[in-house]
């Protein structure tokens, strides 16, 4: 029997002993009950946790029917991103963002293998803070709306190229700038595009130590996301409040 692989991205409470649980999956996101799984014995338990890669296979009584897991066993717990705590705050806004946006994405196995991936990176003693800031820019390409780095975004043209114009969602040409373009700072667009359009193997954590303080470009990726999706995270707002 083949089990599926999936990320648990959220779990809620569901009758006395039980939960219902948000998995990432190749296929996409899938909603499952999980019996037991508020029963610390039980061996349901261990699989049901948040930010969890499992292996599982499930049943349904029909195809509008919840599906019910019925075997399940743990692939990695991310036990060092859990054991600390900027990684795992992190960690914890990237399955937030799953969760909120997996749904508008068409190219479900990509999206799952590139969390994968990135959890995997963040799961290693030598994790960047960088990894969370380099999993939502390269997203924002499968949720349809990346920002154009390399030609003009109004006329396509590679030369010339004088900023980045934000409400336009990229790069602008002088004979396209409008005289109410608002251009984002260099040094910001100039990281962002780095990495945006490298691949992930190559920002390994030497690469990626040599970059500056990250802030400026959380500040512009966040920026962009509320723009383009209306999407703002939650979670970040807590975790900021609890750094103060």
């Amino acid at each position: 029997m083949k089990l599926i692989e999936g990320i648990i991205l959220k779990g809620v409470k569901y009758q006395e002993n039980h939960k219902l649980v948000t998995v990432l999956t190749p296929e996409g996101l899938e909603s499952l009950l999980v019996r037991g799984a508020l029963n610390q014995k039980s061996k349901t338990f261990a699989y049901s946790q948040e930010l969890t890669k499992i292996e599982y296979d499930c049943v349904a009584k029909d195809e509008n029917a919840l599906h019910i897991m019925t075997t399940g066993k743990v692939v990695s717990n991310y036990s060092v991103i859990k054991s600390n705590i900027d990684i795992l705050n992190d960690a914890l806004l990237l399955v937030e963002l799953c969760e909120q946006l997996g749904g508008h994405i068409e190219d479900s196995a990509t999206f799952y293998r590139f969390c994968a991936d990135i959890l995997d990176r963040m799961n290693t003693a030598e994790a960047s803070p960088y990894y969370l800031l380099i999993f939502k820019l390269k997203c924002l390409y499968l949720l349809g709306v990346g920002p154009v780095f390399t030609s003009c975004v109004s006329c396509g043209s590679r030369e010339n190229l004088v900023g980045f114009a934000f409400t336009s969602g990229g790069v602008k040409c002088e004979s396209c700038r409008q005289p109410g373009d608002s251009f984002s700072a260099a040094e910001v667009v100039r990281i962002a595009r780095f990495l945006y359009l490298t691949k992930l193997p190559d920002l390994t954590p030497e690469v990626l130590s040599q970059l500056p303080d990250r802030k400026p470009i959380v500040e512009f990726v966040d920026r962009y996301y509320e723009h383009y999706l209306g999407y703002r995270s939650r979670a970040a707002r807590v975790i900021n409040k609890m750094r103060e």
